[in-house]
């Protein structure tokens, strides 16, 4: 059990050292950032409507509670450091994100730069499932 925490304690460092750098961070840069968009035919993640926003959402599904807790951790400084959060429901091994822009009350460019971090994140988790410990 030592050694998993020690292997989610360097992942977690390297993925702060690369994923979340300055030139990777999600800011606004102009108002077409802001621009109502839709999700890529090819992604998991689903578009929905409800009352009058709109939302991206998608669920990912966990081996086991220590990789859970590792993604939502990523997830949650990840989201802090960039200033646009998600919703995050957390049910047995599986968390859904839901996306959109609370001000806007649509989906924006923000919200697909963080699915394709969370994309990213949960590939990384994977990696946990192969190592023997």
């Amino acid at each position: 059990m030592n050694s998993l925490n020690k292997l989610v304690a360097e992942l977690a460092q390297n993925i702060d050292k690369t994923r979340l750098n300055e030139s990777n961070m999600l800011r606004f840069v102009d108002d077409s950032q802001l621009a109502p968009i839709e999700p890529s035919e090819e992604s998991e993640w689903t578009r929905f409507e409800d009352e009058s926003k709109e939302y991206i959402s998608r669920n990912y599904k966990f081996k086991n509670f220590k990789t859970l807790m590792y993604f939502i951790a990523e997830g949650l400084k990840y989201q802090e450091k960039i200033q646009h959060h998600a919703k995050m429901v957390v049910e047995e091994k599986t968390i859904k994100i839901i996306l959109h822009t609370h001000d806007l009350n649509q989906i924006t460019q923000q919200d697909l730069k963080l699915s394709k971090y969370f994309d990213e994140l949960y590939e990384d988790t994977q990696y946990f499932y192969s190592v023997e410990f």
